[in-house]
């Protein structure tokens, strides 16, 4: 009897068991639906943000396409305007300065004349008739210089008003000219008034169409993006509604606090394997390995942290070699060009010395040479010194200093 009662109770605690099992596998199947469902509802989400972004790129870039291709069609139907040029060419002459009477200085200058000529024809009766009346000569050639340079001045101020009045004529010519030419310039731009009348005409089309076309893509696309609001707010809902069952399932389990739900399978799993034997024993053991799992992640996360360190010292300290390394080239580089400059500087202070001593050389051999030639001079100076002694008379009553000195003798007398 007493082995009956005990395997009855055996099989009640198994079945227990085996109940407390399921129902930790359904907890965890609940938990993993209810996170599935969480996903798909931020999906959904991102996938209505992403479409908007999306369509309002696309919108943007239809209404630039739709703008260019309008502004394309208006620059080529733009009126053309030459550049002209109002400015006037020139200004008007001046009025030349102390012009006097114009008649007055003409009649001057051709009394003038007329005397001029009057004395230049005396001039030439009194040559040909063989006059001796001198005075009449110089008379009538005075009359005709000083009547032809006075008319010759009296000239000046009519020579400039003409001057003056020919660029007057060229300064009317010039203005007539540009008042013509302002007369064109004012008759094409009356045609070009009109042209950009049509132009402008043209352009406020332009931008009702593109107010248009903005506006009516505008409500395209909200509608579109309402539409597809719409759809995903269905979506959502049947979302919600699968999630809201599923916390109501979560609500009746009442085998493990709310709090475990997470580690459900786990315990599961340790009830099943037989790692614990009673469910608070599984918990306890739960909570223990995610503990340790937590800690061991832990110390992934500070061994990944150090060896990034590591790795960030290790990188520093081989940038730092590096740079010493570059350093130390560039100093032995820059010792070994000072080296190659000082040797090079060196030759070139031993060649000059080299030089140096050369020329010292030839200075010393010049001076010999100079020498030489000196001494050579002198003894021909003293033979010839000699040799006029022996052909002076007076050789013998000359003292010794006399004879040393005898090219500048002055008692010297030839035999």
């Amino acid at each position: 009897m007493k082995m009956k009662n005990g395997r009855k109770m055996k099989m009640s605690n198994e079945l227990n068991r085996q109940q407390v099992i399921a129902e930790l596998e359904r907890t965890q199947s609940l938990l993993d639906k209810l996170g599935e469902i969480n996903r798909k509802s931020q999906a959904l989400v991102e996938e209505r943000n992403e479409g908007d972004g999306v369509a309002t790129e696309a919108l943007v870039k239809e209404m630039k396409r739709f703008q260019k291709a309008k502004q394309k069609i208006v620059q080529e139907k733009l009126p053309h305007v030459a550049k002209t040029d109002f400015s006037f060419p020139c200004e008007r002459p001046k009025n030349p300065e102390d012009v006097g009477d114009p008649a007055k200085d003409i009649m001057k200058g051709v009394v003038s004349s007329v005397l001029a000529v009057a004395g230049l024809a005396f001039w030439l009766i009194l040559l040909i008739t063989g006059s001796k009346a001198w005075g009449l000569i110089f008379l009538s050639v005075a009359c005709m210089l000083g009547f032809g340079i006075f008319s010759l001045v009296a000239m000046i101020p009519v020579r400039n008003i003409l001057a003056w009045e020919q660029l007057c004529g060229e300064w009317e010519e010039k203005k007539s000219l540009w008042e013509k030419k302002m007369d064109d310039v004012a008759r094409r731009n009356e045609k070009n008034l009109e042209s950009f009348r049509d132009f402008d005409v043209l352009y406020l089309n332009m931008v009702k169409e593109c107010d248009a076309f903005y506006v009516e893509s505008t409500n395209n696309l909200i509608e579109e993006r309402e539409k597809a609001r719409q759809e995903i707010l269905k979506r959502f809902d049947v979302l919600k509604e699968q999630g809201d069952a599923l916390v109501k399932e979560l609500d009746g389990i009442t085998v493990i606090h709310a709090d475990l739900f997470e580690h459900a399978g786990l315990i599961a799993t340790l009830l099943k394997t037989g790692r614990a034997d009673t469910l608070k024993e599984a918990i306890n053991l739960a909570l223990e390995e995610v503990r340790k799992d937590e800690e061991e992640r832990q110390r992934r996360e500070e061994a990944r942290a150090r060896a990034e360190i590591l790795e960030e010292q290790a990188t520093e300290n081989r940038l730092y070699n590096e740079a010493m390394q570059r350093a130390a080239e560039n100093q032995a580089r820059a010792m070994r060009e000072h080296h190659a400059e000082m040797e090079r500087a060196a030759r070139e202070q031993a060649k000059a010395a080299e030089l140096q001593a050369q020329a010292a050389a030839a200075a010393n051999k010049l001076a010999q040479d100079q020498a030489r030639a000196a001494q050579v001079r002198a003894r021909s100076a003293e033979y010839e010194a000699r040799e006029k002694c022996r052909g002076c008379v007076n050789s013998t009553k000359c003292s010794f200093a006399a004879r040393q000195n005898s090219l500048s003798c002055g008692a010297y007398k030839p035999r």
